[in-house]
């Protein structure tokens, strides 16, 4: 669909008024929701073929669709096959009925055909994703060569994800600038989920491990970002790396570090950045943190998130009953 001119003469000017795609990915203000609403989008209007189509679009397309997603099927980098969760296929049903809102709007159907098809039932009690056991985490980043100037910064990268649980958008958007003193702790400042910032307290361990990264990679300037790009020049024993400090790793690359650097230590399970932060909350909630701390160290807008990710809730040998004496 091209944008239409539609003449505003009470103005004396002309406008481009945006198609129902473009005023949908303009009405978003975060940058990594307007990617993945775009990633979204591209997904639903592939399927109908093409935005042209929009105005063809029915309750049973829209059905169709959400059953394509349940079906489809992806083989992983270990070569598993990995599917779409019940949330996945949810969020992108909501973005279809934001979209298809925005056309009924515009004129372009006469009214919202995704209004009333129901998303999949999602289990609230836990949540699917896996993640590592203290082990495991442990395995993981001992298996990293800490000599090279690439080990260094995946060390910091992995140390960072599994010991304070970030989102991998909000690790490559941390400057130099982000990292601060409070009362005597280290701390970064990061920038979550509807651009809201929160207080992130960096372990002493992490924090060594971070800063020998930074000084081998001689950052120094406030709006460097923490994670660049390390390339490689030359082949075999010739071959030499430096970092790239004009830009900054992405999140595709920090997935595909997290996947790597997991296969490295021998663990087969399907692990991704997502998971990371997964074994934060898990091992801080048996560790015996408490919940609403947790909860705002991971950014999580309603307690009942991180709930999901609490396995000792039916530990029968330390259960609640337990602490009650009369």
């Amino acid at each position: 669909m091209e944008p239409a001119i539609v003449a505003q003469p009470e103005a004396g000017i002309a406008v481009i008024e945006k198609t129902p795609v473009e005023s949908l990915i303009a009405g978003q203000l975060s940058t990594h929701t307007r990617k993945a609403y775009v990633a979204d989008i591209k997904q639903f209007i592939a399927f109908i073929g093409g935005e042209d189509r929009l105005c063809f679009v029915s309750k049973d397309t829209v059905v169709d669709f959400r059953d394509y997603l349940a079906k489809y099927e992806r083989v992983t980098a270990t070569g598993g096959v990995k599917r779409y969760q019940p949330t996945t296929i949810n969020r992108k049903l909501s973005v279809v009925r934001q979209l298809l809102a925005e056309a009924a709007d515009k004129g372009v159907i006469n009214r919202n055909p995704a209004a009333r098809v129901q998303g999949l039932q999602i289990n609230r009690d836990y949540s699917p994703t896996q993640g590592l056991s203290r082990h495991e985490a442990r395995q993981v980043l001992d298996a990293i060569d800490t000599t090279t100037l690439i080990g260094k910064r995946d060390h910091a990268l992995l140390s960072l994800l599994i010991r304070t649980g970030l989102r991998r958008d909000e690790v490559v958007r941390l400057t130099l600038a982000s990292i601060g003193e409070r009362d005597g702790h280290k701390v970064l400042t990061v920038i979550g989920k509807g651009e809201k910032r929160r207080l992130t307290k960096l372990p002493v361990d992490v924090w060594r491990v971070l800063d020998e990264w930074l000084t081998a990679a001689e950052l120094s300037e406030p709006e460097s970002s923490v994670f660049a790009e390390v390339r490689k020049r030359g082949r075999g024993a010739e071959a030499v790396y430096f970092v790239n400090r004009v830009t900054p790793l992405t999140t595709d690359g920090v997935w595909h570090i997290v996947g790597r650097r997991v296969r490295e230590a021998g663990i087969t399970k399907n692990i991704t950045p997502h998971s990371l932060r997964h074994t934060f909350v898990t091992l801080a909630l048996a560790g015996g943190a408490p919940l609403h701390k947790v909860q705002y160290c991971a950014g999580h807008a309603d307690p009942r998130t991180t709930e999901r990710y609490d396995r000792q809730r039916d530990d029968l040998d330390n259960n609640a009953v337990d602490y009650i004496k009369l």
